[in-house]
Formats: C-alpha cells, structure tokens, sequence
C-alpha cells in the first residue's frame, strides 16, 4: 500500500513538473505547430483549462527528497484511513446487521415511525426501513452522509421517514430545510402531505414578488417546519437576498436532493450553501459519481470539511484515479481501494437489481449505424475546413501574434470543431451546409425589410448575425416569412440523417406493438427536428425541455400518463432527465448520448422505476467512426468506475480514450466534455 501510493505520488509529480516545463517554455518554437498532429490538446472537463502536451526529455531528479515527502504524504493519507476506519466500525457493524433482512428480530433495528404515514396505512419497503436505520445511525454517531440508492427506490421517503423518527423520538419538528431542483419541488410537498402530514412544509418558491410574500410568513418559526427551496436561490445574483433570509436560520438538517448539482466545489451554487447554518446534512443523489472520483471528494468535503481536508492535495491525488505511467493500472487500483475504504461509512448505495423483486426487466440495446453519403460528405467537410484553418494559422497567418494568443486562438477552435462535427454526426440541418451565401443574402435581406431583429439593425448586422445559423434555423426563419417560403427545405431533408432514418424504421413497429416512446435529445435544435419529423409522420406527441415553465411541467406529464393515444414524449436529456415519473411509457430512444452515463441513466429511470408494470427497453443511437461513438465509449468507461467504485462490481475501467478526427489533434476525454459546454445546465442549448 505505502509503496504503491509513494510510486504514485511520483507519478502525479512528474506529470505536473512536465507540464510546467512546458508552459514556462510555451514561447519557443515547439509550440509554433499548433494544430499538428503529433501534439494532445487537453481541456478540463470542469472548466476551459487547455494543456498543449508535447513529449520533453527532461530526467527526473532528487529522488531522496521525493521519497520522504511521498513518505509524509502517505502517512497523512493512513491517518486519515485510520479515522475513517474508527468511525466507520461501529457504523459498519450496525449496518450489516440492518442490511440482513433475513433475521428475526433486530435489536438495534428502530421500526418505522408510528407518525409516518398513518393517513393512507403506508409501510416503508424492507430496504427503505434500513436506509432509514442508517440515517438514524449516521445522526446518533454525529456524522453526516450520502443515500445513493438508485434512481427510484424512493430515497425522498426514506429522508421523510428520519424526519420522522426525529420528530417522534427527539420532540424536534425542525426547522429543516430541503434543496431541490425546481422539477421535484411539487414532488417533496406531496409526499409530505401523503408521508408525514405532522410537519408543516412552505415552499420557497416563486416570482420575486411571491417571494417576498412568503418571507413575511416565515419569520414566525413557529408556524412552520420545513421549507422547500431550490437551487436557483445559491447561484443567481438576484438570490443574494433569499439567501440572506435562509441564512438567518439555523436549521437542524439540510438535505440536497439530486446532490451531484454541487459537485464543482468551485461553483457560487456550492460557496453559498456552505454557508447555510445545520447540525446535520445529508445528500440524496443516485449519481454520486458523474464523470470522476474527485467528484464524490467534493460531495465528502461539503459533508465534512473537518475530515476530508479541502485543502490537503494528498487527499485530491489519492482520489484521482487518472494516473500516467506504465504502473498507471496498478496504482489506479490502489486508488480505487482506498476510495472505496475512505467512503464506505458514509455512503449507502443500493441497486434496483437487488433489492427489488417486482422491478421489471430492462433492456439495453446499442443500435450502431452508418452515415448516409450526403451526411458523410458534411462531417468530412468540417475536418476539412478546419485543417485547412489549422495549416494556416501553423505557417504563420499572422505574425504580429503573440504565442499566447495562438493557444487561446486553438483553444476556441478545439471548442467549436468538437461541437460541429457532433451536430454534424447527429443531424446534418444542425450545421449550415445547404444554404450558400446567395440564399443567405436574401434571407438576410427579407429579415432586414421586415424588421426582424428591429429597426436598429444594418443589413450588415442582419448578414454578420445570421452567417452562424444552422440549415434548420434558417429554414425555420424561411417559414415564418411567406415571401422566403420558397427556400424551405423539404420534409425529406428532415428526415435524411442516419438517426431519422432509423427511428422511420423503427417507430411504425413500436407503435403497432403498443409501445409507448420517450425520446430525449440534448440539443433544443435537435427537438426540433424531431418535432418536425413526428409531425410529417402523423405521430401524436408532447414535448417537455427547459423553457418549458415548471408550472406546465406535471400537466404535461399526467397528460401522457393519461392519455393513451399520445405515442411519443419528446425531452431534453437535462430537463426531462430528473425527478419525473413516466411509467405509462416503456420504451427510452436516447438520440444522442452523453458524456456522463449517469444523465442518461437518468433519463431511463424516467419509466424503469416502481410502479412499471411492462418490460422497459432502452435504445441508444450512435453513429460509428465519428465522435459520437468516441463518447459513448467514453461513457461506458466512466459507468465503470462509478460501479467499481460504488457497487464493487465492473470490469477495469479502460484507458482514457481519446477522440480523434483524421490528421488532426488528438481530442481527449476532457477536451470532448469542454467543448459542449453543459455541466450543470439544466438544457443543453447551442
């Protein structure tokens, strides 16, 4: 163990020693092949940090002096184990005997509260009984901790029953305070009302103007219990003053709910709910893990900063599970296992597959195509332009520019060939590649004459703001203007990517079965199209995406569930993906996948939850030797971590894999996830 985590300590050193080396001499010629392919452009998959890495010969050095302060660091980090293992005994010992549901009788095992939900006779479920033991024991030793059961197996419950239980055994009704997205408020007050009616729940929710009505009511503690609020108050600058009022109180547990929202420990969201007073606070989220360990590092940190030290360095490294060498594997093992030591007191995961016999079975089918000349023809385009683009600016295009200033210049070019050439695999009308610059003209021209984007504008401006759109935006603005009518695209240019096609194939045969569709996009554009599509093949829909006002939002979702005749639910991966319940539907299309598996785990559990009462398949779209196939592998690799991490199942996580488009820079996993542009974004909009 010590020596696998000093080897690793040098790993990590040598790696920020080179790329230092690097940056101090990013002026000298090395760096003037920017776009060549011999060169890995990085950029961080949390921010728009770029690394250009180039191969260096310098030699290591000072062995001695690194092998003592490797020693000291391990140490630190086999205290820190030390403690963990401290409290975590007992915790442990507990939780095994609450987690045998086989036994008779449980003498440490407190049954579910007689205050909780007493109106309509309802019993937890015999693992919710546990999650509810586990939270007690969490509470009785002074810790805090994360419930990251699977998506569905009612860890809002759970949460309500220790409400509960506090409230029956300890006298305390609150105040408590819950954050939640704004998609799941209704959900927290209904099962409340359903649950445990005894506490007094206000939603803090609403206009500005609403807003201030109901801190009006709350100033009297004595006439509520819990309040409901979202996560909009931590991030907006418009919150301060909510966040001034919640701060006031001091609340006796805050719980997140969907708790991966705050893992960027450097986001206003994560700053600000820090600063919130609590004895106790507890994470509900199915996805502990999204992209990485140091992920769930964070989520550890906000629970308890006095143990898991956001400062020491030591802890980030031994939960960065990317490390480069040849015993890179190896040490990422010992990562791993030491994870999985440091988190297990404090973390309870269950998985549907285990603990729910009546869950339906789900299957997952990855549907692989091939595209179709014409799109082919765009996606190469691209990499043509830009190598093009790449070679120019490589042999010196503007000489008076500073080194500097080419890497930001490649940086924002990473960003946008990454972005087209995804919107290229999965639509060609994504990109502009049918309107020429003559249709432009007269489109812009129209635009200009009727005053489209005001009065204010020059023909010049209409022509600079319009020359960006894509095919199908400037089809839609043809539409909407009956003297550009003419330059609309006809219903077989909606349909003439690979995708389309095989949802054409596809959907006739679901229908005809008795199926019933949701299918998620990540780009508002790409709903569009779709909508499009569903429209000329007289298909009956509804459509849910982040303009979508949340008001509408459960209307939209009982009138699915509803009304049988409707065959498909068209949403946004982000919007649709969270804290909604659609088991009138059992069948998930995912258009276009994500980088981060969980976000589409999300959208599956949509109608793969309690209460499916017909098998769920789950089909994914993906277009081979493009990089819409690179990030689906990227996300099976990711998936993998978070199971060996979690569950202590999945085979070893590959390698970083890297994107790559013919002779140009390598895109790695994190130069893909920077380049969309959508951590932490409810929808994903160009």
């Amino acid at each position: 163990g010590k020596l696998s985590t000093a080897a690793m300590k040098r790993m990590n050193r040598t790696t920020r020693q080179k790329n230092s080396h690097e940056k101090n001499n990013s002026n000298g010629k090395g760096r003037s092949r920017v776009g060549s392919s011999e060169k890995a452009i990085e950029i961080s998959e949390d921010d728009d940090h770029v690394e250009i890495i180039q191969d260096s010969d310098e030699g290591r050095s000072g062995h001695e002096e690194e092998e003592e302060e490797d020693n000291e660091e391990v140490a630190k980090v086999d205290d820190l184990l030390q403690k963990v293992e401290e409290i975590g005994k007992n915790l442990s010992c507990i939780l095994a005997d609450l987690v045998d549901t086989q036994k008779d009788s449980h003498s440490s095992r407190i049954a579910q509260p007689k205050c909780l939900g007493t109106q309509d006779n309802l019993k937890l479920k015999p693992y919710q009984l546990v999650g509810l033991n586990w939270l007690r024991t969490l509470h009785t030793s002074e810790v805090n901790g994360i419930l990251a059961d699977e998506m569905g197996l009612g860890k809002t419950i759970q949460t309500i029953a220790f409400l509960a239980h506090i409230y029956e055994r300890e006298k305390v009704s609150g105040p408590h305070i819950i954050v939640c997205p704004a998609s799941v408020v209704s959900n927290w007050n209904r099962e409340f009302s359903q649950w445990l009616p005894s506490l007094r729940v206000v939603v803090y929710h609403g206009s500005q103007k609403e807003r201030a009505q109901i801190r009006s009511e709350m100033h009297d503690t004595s006439s509520w219990d819990v309040v409901v609020t979202t996560y909009t108050c931590f991030e907006r600058e418009a919150g301060k003053q909510d966040r001034a009022f919640l701060r006031s109180f001091n609340f006796k547990v805050m719980i997140l709910d969907e708790a991966h929202s705050i893992k960027n420990a450097g986001s206003s969201r994560y700053r600000h709910l820090l600063h919130l007073t609590c004895e106790r606070r507890i994470l509900l989220t199915g996805t502990p893990i999204n992209n990485n360990l140091p992920e769930l590092l964070v989520l550890l940190q906000f629970l308890m900063p006095e143990l898991f030290d956001p400062d020491d360095e030591t802890l980030w490294e031994v939960f960065d599970e990317k490390v480069e060498s040849e015993s890179g594997n190896l040490a990422r093992k010992v990562n791993v296992e030491r994870v999985k030591k440091m988190i297990k007191p404090f973390v309870l995961r269950r998985c549907k597959c285990d603990v729910l016999g009546e869950l339906v079975p789900k299957d997952q089918q990855v549907i692989q195509l091939d595209l179709p000349s014409e799109q082919r023809k765009v996606y190469n385009q691209i990499i043509s332009n830009w190598e093009f683009k790449s070679k120019k600016d490589s042999s010196g295009g503007n000489t008076n520019a500073k080194a500097g200033d080419k890497v930001a210049m490649s940086k924002k070019m990473i960003n946008n060939i990454f972005c087209e050439l995804r919107k290229a695999a999965n639509h060609p009308l994504l990109v502009r590649s049918r309107y020429n610059d003559e249709a432009l003209k007269t489109i812009a021209h129209q635009l200009f004459v009727s005053g489209h984007f005001g009065n204010s504008c020059s023909l010049q401006q209409v022509e600079k703001e319009i020359s960006d759109y894509s095919d199908f935006v400037l089809h839609q603005m043809c539409q909407d203007h009956k003297r550009l009518n003419k330059l609309s695209l006809k219903p077989e240019d909606i349909s003439s990517s690979a995708k389309l096609r095989k949802l054409e194939e596809i959907l006739p045969r679901l229908q005809s079965e008795g199926h019933r569709v949701l299918l998620f996009s990540q780009w508002t554009t790409m709903l569009d199209i779709i909508e499009d599509f569903l429209i000329d093949k007289d298909y009956l829909y509804t459509r849910l995406d982040g303009s979508t006002a949340v008001k509408e939002r459960q209307e939209l979702l009982d009138r699915f569930n509803s009304d049988t005749s409707i065959f498909c639910f068209l949403l946004s991966t982000r919007a649709g993906g969270m804290g909604i319940n659609l088991t009138a539907a059992d069948t998930v299309i995912l258009h276009d996948v994500d980088f981060n598996p969980q976000i589409d785990r999300q959208a599956e559990d949509r109608c793969h939850r309690i209460g499916q009462t017909k098998p769920v398949t789950v089909i994914k779209l993906v277009v081979q030797e493009t990089v819409d196939e690179k990030i689906w592998k990227l996300a099976e690799a990711k998936s993998k971590l978070a199971n060996e991490t979690l569950d202590g199942e999945g085979s070893e996580v590959e390698e970083e894999a890297s994107i790559q488009v013919p002779s140009s820079p390598r895109f790695s996993r994190r130069a893909a996830a920077a380049a969309t542009e959508h951590n932490d974004r409810e929808d994903f909009r160009e």
